[in-house]
């Protein structure tokens, strides 16, 4: 199962730094806009640990970047790229363009099921960084939230997937900045078709029993983060997120042969300010 837990844990950097996006909105949602053009880049390692079962994580490599400057930005978001093209203060949003593994088969009654091509997927992104002190509270904390729906169009799993986070970002003095945030998915029909559903002919073939699948909610998570500046251009950062099936996904006989209901995904990152 190495290979799918490698694909679990680049996908599983996608929740775990999620909140990095937010990061020049919280900024700009405390008069910290960027005036000159900004361009980091980073390299992280990341995993994925099963919570029954697999105890061997497979470590992978993530490369990211940022680009910014007073017009747009730019940075990798897991395996893709989301672009902020919303000029306005404290919010962003975009087009955002991601690639996602498909399922070849790394389980003996699991192969026996149709393969699920790898995914193209194309959407947009929204998110926003409220202070905490525009609702009275005086302290630094930062509400963020985002939203992201993304359309696969290249023929994979087929299906529309959306995600909403809710979450806090704090800084802590000049160098130390602390996040932690709620999300929950949700999957079209054909999503869940592609990765869960088990059909009379599958069911034959894997001896899986057979099971239907509905669009709806597909998985709820936890996550947490904190970095640390080092110097003016490099800066160090890790985290850890928890994320649970539910729904069709959780009850699917792919989710119980696989044992893959529950998640916890881990890394870190440095990152360098190229300018």
């Amino acid at each position: 199962m190495r290979l799918a837990w490698s694909r679990s844990a680049i996908l599983g950097v996608v929740p775990l730094f999620a909140l990095s996006s937010l990061v020049a909105a919280s900024d700009a949602a405390a008069g910290e806009r960027r005036k000159e053009p900004r361009l980091t880049v980073g390299l992280g390692v990341g995993a994925a640990v099963e919570l029954k079962g697999e105890v061997d994580p497979s470590f992978v490599p993530v490369p990211s970047f940022e680009y910014e400057n007073r017009r747009f930005s730019m940075r990798s978001s897991g395996p893709g790229v989301e672009f902020d093209v919303v000029p306005w203060k404290a919010v962003q949003a975009g087009p955002l363009v991601r690639y996602r593994f498909g399922r070849d088969g790394d389980n003996d009654a699991v192969s026996r099921l149709p393969d699920v091509d790898d995914s193209v997927e194309v959407g947009l992104h929204a998110g926003v960084g409220v202070p905490v002190r525009v609702f009275g509270v005086d302290d630094k904390a930062v509400l963020t939230g985002k939203i992201e729906v993304l359309q696969d169009v290249a023929g994979g799993h087929g299906g529309l997937l959306a995600d909403l986070s809710l979450g806090v970002l704090r800084k802590f003095g000049k160098r130390w900045r602390a996040s932690g945030a709620a999300s929950v998915g949700v999957a079209s029909g054909a999503y869940m078709q592609a990765f869960y559903e088990v059909s009379a002919a599958g069911s034959a073939a894997s001896g899986l029993p057979a099971f239907d699948t509905d669009r709806g909610f597909k998985d709820v998570g936890l996550r947490a983060g904190v970095s640390y500046r080092l110097t003016q251009n490099w800066n160090i950062g890790g985290g850890v997120a928890y994320v649970r099936l539910v729904g069709d996904a959780a009850k699917s006989p792919v989710t119980k042969e696989t044992g893959d209901r529950d998640k916890v995904f881990f890394g870190v990152r440095v990152k360098y300010r190229l300018f």
